[in-house]
């Protein structure tokens, strides 16, 4: 029967370890080993462990005023569920598409769509927080990488025009910021002339 007990306090990395004896020995009444066996035990820690395969991202280039998107994967390296109880950042121009509370059960993984809104001109980089009941990770962050920059185009028209007559070629200026003047090169093809 049971002779022995004790308390263990446990980690907080969810697993199964093994509980192996060494250098067992029951004692006899004349003073030798009459152990003949002796089995194992396994102690499991029971907790959610969160897990970001990739913990960076980088949005590139999104010009002002549109937005680009990137899928972040949360995974439950865990035996427990793992509740997601809250995904913030630093900045106001990153956001989730989607809830920003839920849970993923033990051995699953979720995806999370975050999206960059260009909307100042800039290079940013910010952080993405993720809280959780991990014990051990409460909060785990994301690096996140974006710049957002402002259209600044040089548009040559098309023209249509009958042979040996003269039309008019356009030219426009697609611009999100002020400017004071341009300047550029045309090589015309040989059947045209200015």
């Amino acid at each position: 029967g049971q002779v022995l007990t004790f308390q263990l306090h446990s980690g907080t990395v969810p697993g199964d370890y093994p509980l192996i004896l060494e250098g067992a020995i029951i004692g006899g009444t004349n003073q030798q080993n009459i152990l003949t066996g002796t089995v194992n035990g396994v102690a499991t820690i029971l907790a959610p462990d969160i897990h970001l395969p990739v913990t960076a991202f980088d949005f590139d280039r999104t010009p002002l005023g549109q937005s680009t998107t990137r899928n972040v994967t949360i995974q439950n390296t865990g035996n427990q569920p793992l509740n997601i109880l809250s995904i913030t950042f630093d900045s106001p121009y990153f956001a989730v598409t989607g809830n920003t509370v839920f849970t993923i059960g033990a051995g699953q993984s979720a995806e999370v769509t975050v999206r960059f809104n260009a909307v100042v001109k800039g290079v940013y980089d910010k952080v993405m927080t993720i809280a959780s009941n991990d014990p051990d990770e409460p909060s785990v962050t994301v690096n996140l990488h974006a710049r957002a920059y402002a259209v600044n185009e040089l548009h040559t028209g098309d023209m249509n025009a009958y042979s040996g007559h003269i039309d008019t070629l356009n030219f426009s200026i697609n611009n999100m910021e002020l400017f004071t003047g341009f300047q550029f090169d045309l090589s015309l093809p040989s059947p045209i002339t200015y």
